[in-house]
């Protein structure tokens, strides 16, 4: 069976693409459409010696092409350029096609043969119909009782002819079924009419609810700041203590020069030192004997001198030491850099008190944040409508292709009826009725 049709530049198809339905195709349309080129086309693939010539070739082009796709997976190309004309047969190119002289392989690949009775030079063509001819160009009741008679392919004719019926009847049992099913999904689209209003209401919610989580956040924020008031005030207050408890304190008295006093007390102290050595050396040389006489005073008389002088330092800085005694220590001296530091704080926290204090009165105008609803639901109906939605619209396309294609077998039989209005095997009257209707004559 053929699946797909292409022409190009074939007579008034510049691009064509025709994709029949199984069982029997009826192209239909105004005059000059193009309706016969198409049959034209496929006579010219099959090789029809009728189609000689260089008519199929569109005005101003100089190739045309028909390409014919079957359902079991061959692919033949017909193309004529000027009066050469060569055929692709699943892919290999075959040249050099004279009059009469077709591709081996194209009969059995294509299977569009004409059918030709034993006893009968005539033969008939059970693919095609010509507009204004009968259904399988059978002219006569003479050649239509030879074609039976002679026919093997009468039988499966018949088979055809019933198959045609029972697909007509599921394809009206089809639409009735559809027909009902469309009733039901446009009874539920009613039942889901008000979704725009809560889609509405679904998006004023969201906005709402972002709205809530934005006050929330600044909230959040605020509270922090109002935390950070009080940790900041409590500090205050603690500076305030220290400050007021440092108020009492006196100024401390001018310093005088520590200079000369350090060097007075440096030498107090060598002096001592000095002392308390040569008091240790007289403890030792008290239990001494007296010296035996000396040959030689000089060295006693320089240790007398010595000693002397050493008496009248000792002498000098005891009435020092006497002299230092009713000194008063010296008061330690205070470090004021923290307590600056301590001033420098204080100002800026004061600062940042009274800003706080400007933003605590500014959140005390702010209304109570709404409480938030729950989408869930809502977005769970509107996805139920869309779907719904897609259902309704692939059955409506299911239904108007099924009502073409009644349409299209409808036409067909009255223009068989028309063009054989007594039954070709009988002699009966032929109509629509008798001829679609179960258990009756089968017409043909």
């Amino acid at each position: 069976m053929i699946r797909r049709i292409t022409l190009e530049n074939y007579m008034s198809h510049a691009r064509t693409v025709i994709e029949p339905a199984a069982g029997l195709t009826v192209l239909a349309g105004p005059n000059n459409c193009g309706k016969s080129a198409v049959i034209s086309a496929l006579m010219s693939l099959r090789g029809d010696g009728e189609q000689a010539g260089d008519f199929m070739l569109r005005h101003g082009e100089k190739l045309c092409s028909v390409t014919v796709e079957t359902d079991d997976g061959h692919t033949i190309i017909w193309r004529r350029k000027k009066a050469s004309v060569s055929y692709v047969i699943d892919g290999v190119e075959i040249h050099r096609i004279g009059r009469g002289n077709l591709p081996d392989k194209l009969p059995e690949t294509l299977r569009l043969p004409l059918i030709e009775p034993a006893n009968s030079g005539k033969r008939f063509d059970l693919h095609f119909g010509l507009q204004k001819e009968p259904i399988f160009l059978i002219d006569s009741e003479s050649d239509a009782a030879r074609f039976f008679s002679a026919s093997n392919d009468a039988e499966r004719l018949l088979q055809m002819q019933q198959l045609q019926k029972e697909r007509v009847k599921s394809a009206r049992a089809d639409e009735r079924k559809a027909r009902g099913e469309l009733t039901r999904i446009d009874g539920k689209l009613a039942a889901l009419s008000p979704l725009p209003e809560i889609d509405a209401t679904l998006v004023q919610a969201e906005r709402s609810h972002e709205q809530i989580v934005t006050d929330a956040n600044r909230a959040a924020h605020l509270r922090r700041l109002i935390g950070d008031i009080e940790r900041q005030n409590r500090e205050r207050l603690e500076l305030e203590k220290i400050v007021g408890g440092l108020s009492d304190l006196r100024a401390p008295p001018p310093l005088e020069p520590t200079a000369p006093l350090a060097e007075a007390i440096d030498k107090l102290v060598k002096a001592i030192q000095s002392l308390a050595r040569r008091g240790i050396v007289a403890n030792v040389l008290r239990p001494l004997r007296d010296a035996p006489l000396l040959q030689d005073e000089v060295t006693l008389r320089r240790c007398v001198m010595a000693y002397g002088d050493t008496r009248q330092a000792v002498a000098r800085n005891a009435r020092r030491v006497e002299a230092m005694k009713p000194l008063r220590e010296m008061p330690a001296q205070q470090e004021v850099a923290p307590l600056a530091g301590l001033t420098q704080k204080m100002a800026r926290w004061e600062t940042l008190a009274k800003v706080a204090a400007h933003r605590q009165e500014l959140l005390r105008t702010l209304p109570d944040p709404p409480l938030p609803l729950d989408p869930a639901p809502l977005r769970q109906w509107i996805m139920r409508g869309e779907e719904l939605q897609r259902g309704v619209t692939q059955r409506r396309k299911l239904l108007a292709k099924t009502v073409a294609e009644l349409a299209a077998m409808e036409q067909a039989v009255d223009e068989w009826i028309h063009g054989n209005p007594a039954c070709p095997v009988c002699g009966g009257a032929t109509d629509r009725q008798r001829l679609l209707a179960a258990g009756e004559h089968a017409h043909v």
